[in-house]
């Protein structure tokens, strides 16, 4: 289908050695549980903050431009977290340029994989394709994940993060190979191209659907930061911490694709489901056993991945219009990313009085939220038509 340059460019850009050992890297320099979580805090309200304008930018100057800008700022942040480990205040600006390339490289890449299907009319193909990028994604950041904790065994943390820059800067040429954009039909005078009223129409569609699915992952993301804390309190050193995340990151990953052979239609009664199951297994961390961690670990990493692939599925089915395409995949990461943010800032506070089996299963607040919410809203947010 010629999409595998995007397999290729996900797999580089995904391939981060520190992944699974920057808290234990962060703590070690002296820095405390909570100044750490607070990083994340300031990594998702950045991206909060840019998603939609980076979005837009996709729209109106190209999204390959859009991509290229995130691999560059994505590296720089890399370099600039191991050359200034010991001040926080560098780690807090490399963070936030973190999130900066996440948000350049997030809703135009999505955007522009399915315009690439579009234009060879296999768009129908795209939940499946997404799946399947999820998973080289999963796999390439398991595989470095694991790799990480040798290398820094064997050579030291700065070779991780030099490495992790490098790797990341591969992926720069294969951008503008991508098909789905030539850089020639960009039209230079945005403003003709970007139907602003037709982006804020979309965002109040997608607002109801989108909010649920966030709300877990306000849960789950900190809770896969903190699992490299969580898996070390019950002894586990730092090789089989990196090894049982990895493994966990690429179990999850195929579970998503064997539940994507049936795509889940994106219904309230499916989601509440999904969600009623994940609440369970995110509240049973109390029991403090290492086998029921990372068994629910397992489960709700592999839901997400499931619901957002079902998601974005949907979301594209609503949007039509290529040229605010970014921008409402941005709109999603918008919502994700606050909601994410409150998860990192309720983290921070509870790790302060409790110990991280207690802390993350209180993180279960979000998606009983989810619960809530599903319950109050009608069927017919689920059921939207692109007219």
């Amino acid at each position: 289908m010629g999409l595998n340059k995007f397999i290729v460019f996900t797999v580089l850009n995904a391939f981060s050695l520190e992944r699974a050992i920057f808290f234990v890297y962060f703590t070690s320099s002296g820095h405390s549980i909570s100044q750490v979580s607070y990083l994340q805090v300031i990594f998702f309200l950045s991206i909060f903050l840019m998603e939609i304008p980076t979005g837009i930018f996709g729209d109106f100057y190209g999204k390959k431009i859009s991509l290229a800008i995130g691999v560059l700022l994505k590296a720089l942040s890399l370099f600039l977290q191991t050359v200034f480990v010991e001040s926080y205040y560098v780690l807090a600006f490399s963070f936030v340029l973190y999130s900066i390339s996440f948000s350049f490289i997030s809703g135009s890449f999505y955007a522009l994989i399915y315009q690439s299907m579009s234009e060879k009319g296999i768009e129908k193909l795209f939940p499946k394709f997404l799946t399947i990028t999820m998973f080289f994604e999963s796999a390439s950041l398991g595989i470095a994940m694991a790799l990480g904790t040798y290398i820094k065994t064997a050579l030291d943390w700065d070779s991780v993060y030099y490495a992790t820059s490098l790797i990341i800067m591969l992926s720069f040429p294969i951008i503008f190979k991508l098909s789905g954009e030539s850089l020639k039909s960009i039209n230079t005078n945005g403003r003709e191209r970007f139907n602003f009223s037709l982006f804020i129409k979309h965002s109040k569609q997608i607002l109801p659907v989108v909010i649920p699915i966030s709300l877990a992952h306000a849960c789950m993301t900190p809770f896969f930061v903190n699992s490299q804390l969580l898996f070390m309190e019950y002894g586990k050193g730092l090789k089989i911490t990196g090894i049982s995340i990895s493994l966990v990151k690429l179990l999850s990953a195929l579970f998503a694709i064997g539940l994507q052979m049936h795509p889940m239609q994106y219904s309230k009664k499916n989601v509440l489901i999904s969600v009623a199951i994940f609440t369970f297994f995110v509240i049973i961390n109390i029991a403090g056993l290492y086998v029921i961690s990372i068994t629910s670990f397992l489960i709700i990493n592999t839901l997400v991945i499931n619901l957002l692939a079902s998601l974005q599925n949907h979301v594209n089915n609503i949007v039509k219009d290529d040229s605010v395409r970014a921008s409402a995949l941005s709109f999603i990461s918008f919502i994700d990313t606050i909601l994410i943010c409150s998860g990192y800032f309720l983290f921070a506070q509870l790790s302060q009085y409790f110990n991280i089996k207690e802390s993350i299963s209180m993180l279960g607040v979000f998606p009983l939220l989810a619960l809530i919410f599903l319950m109050a809203i009608s069927k017919k947010h689920f059921n939207i038509s692109s007219k």
